[in-house]
């Protein structure tokens, strides 16, 4: 066991905190966020030096497969955690689907808790109203398009 190592019981269960810090450049220090994790009381914490916008990252995906039921993965900022919204979404998804709780430390969200449930499911009508948005003006778009393409001919005809 590490210095750092805090237990929560939960009907006799031992559960972990787990940690996951991300940096996008090598410029950037991971050692703010590693020390915040572990004064937060992750036993372990799992990093990437990587771009957030790359799907690919080593360290998120060991810290997942590290994740037993009733741990919880702790992040320092939801930005380091998710590419996007979406995925963002998606990820809390996967890990519930698991029984697995996230917390992030800067924005005071916590997964287990129900004001951290109804945070995520706020997000994720926002993120549905944004698809939806996005598709009604792709939508408009096309049929401008279509309209402007049938005035065109007609004037230049």
């Amino acid at each position: 066991m590490s210095y750092y190592t805090i237990f929560s019981f939960s009907l006799g269960e031992m559960t972990l905190k787990i940690g996951y810090a991300r940096v996008s450049t090598a410029d950037q220090h991971l050692r703010m966020q590693e020390d915040a994790l572990k004064s937060a009381g992750c036993e372990e914490v799992f990093n990437d030096v990587i771009s957030g916008v790359k799907t690919e990252r080593p360290g998120l995906e060991k810290a997942l497969a590290y994740l037993r039921e009733n741990d919880t993965l702790v992040v320092y900022k939801l930005d380091r955690l998710g590419r996007s919204i979406q995925h963002l979404i998606q990820t809390v998804k996967s890990l519930q689907a698991r029984n697995i709780g996230l917390q992030s430390l800067q924005e005071n969200i916590d997964t287990a808790t129900s004001g951290g449930k109804l945070i995520f499911h706020i997000f994720s009508a926002l993120a549905e109203f944004e698809r939806d948005l996005i598709s009604r003006w792709r939508e408009i778009i096309y049929i401008l398009k279509r309209l402007l393409l049938n005035i065109g001919s007609i004037v230049f005809h």
